[in-house]
């Protein structure tokens, strides 16, 4: 029989003095008292944005979230950017609102639940993956910019190693433009203006940004190379949510192997975003007859 390992933890001797066995406590209780009253204010905040969430279970302003929370407007501004860069609440720059994202569904399921209704989030990604062992992940719109809330890695040797709560472009990349074919083209054009202004160094032609999303439309799915990460391609579809959002569903991996394999992935895509919809009963425009 192999013998157990010693471990690094040892009991401590039952025979010391009280003093050195209370010890470890008042260390404990000396730490407490170095946490800043501002900090422990930021935990309890942030506890109580999920639970006004809880409560309205609708999207949400930074005024709106302020004044029912009774908190001067620019503390709350900078908790929800906080909050917002770790991934647990995203921000519609459209319609100026904050929504919890699909990460804090690990600690509240009725969020997975009321957006994507019986059909969970694992289930479709180990279904698509089942087609496709590429790196398939789910990701939504975050202010400016796209950012993965879902992931699951690539079962082959080589894989595109991204992770949940990673930003990526909106406009070079295929998550990015299957979002905006979802959009009007009034609202893309708006969305332009509003990137543009807030970032005037990577501005983006209005032409550009419909021309992607019309291709998209046409297509069925968005798929793009070696754009944002020489190397790598991705095919990505959106589908639609409650409360007038959107998900976006997404394979990548190395170039050769998602080009050879792109219209098998786009259908694997498809086929999910299609049983989305027949759950949620809604119709949606990107259904592709192609894709049959």
């Amino acid at each position: 029989m192999q013998k157990a390992k010693k471990s690094k933890f040892q009991a401590k001797d039952c025979s010391t003095d009280r003093a050195d066995i209370c010890a470890p406590v008042s260390f404990a209780m000396q730490q407490r008292s170095l946490v800043s009253d501002s900090s422990i204010r930021s935990i309890k905040r942030s506890f109580e944005i999920f639970e006004l969430f809880d409560e309205k279970r609708t999207p949400m302003s930074a005024t709106d979230i302020a004044r029912c929370l009774d908190t001067p407007l620019s503390s709350m501004l900078d908790l929800l950017k906080s909050i917002s860069s770790l991934g647990y609440i995203t921000y519609d720059s459209r319609a100026r609102t904050y929504f919890p994202s699909l990460r804090i569904s690990l600690l509240g399921d009725w969020i997975q639940t009321s957006l994507l209704g019986d059909v969970t989030l694992l289930e479709m990604l180990e279904e698509i993956q089942g087609s496709a062992p590429e790196t398939v992940a789910i990701s939504a719109i975050n202010d400016l910019d796209m950012q993965y809330l879902w992931v699951s890695r690539g079962r082959q040797a080589i894989s595109l190693n991204i992770e949940e709560g990673q930003i990526t472009p909106i406009f070079s990349t295929s998550v990015g433009q299957a979002l905006m074919a979802r959009w009007s083209d009034s609202e893309i054009k708006t969305f332009v203006k509003r990137f543009n202004r807030r970032r005037p160094g990577g501005a983006v032609s209005e032409a550009s940004a419909l021309a992607a999303a019309t291709a998209v439309r046409d297509r069925g799915y968005a798929s793009v190379y070696d754009q944002a990460t020489l190397g790598v391609g991705s095919i990505a579809l959106g589908i639609p949510l409650a409360y007038d959002r959107n998900l976006v569903i997404s394979v990548g991996g190395p170039t050769d192997r998602i080009r050879k394999d792109e219209q098998m992935i786009a259908k694997a895509l498809c086929e999910a975003a299609r049983k989305y919809n027949a759950n949620a009963r809604t119709g949606d425009p990107l259904d592709q007859n192609n894709m049959n």
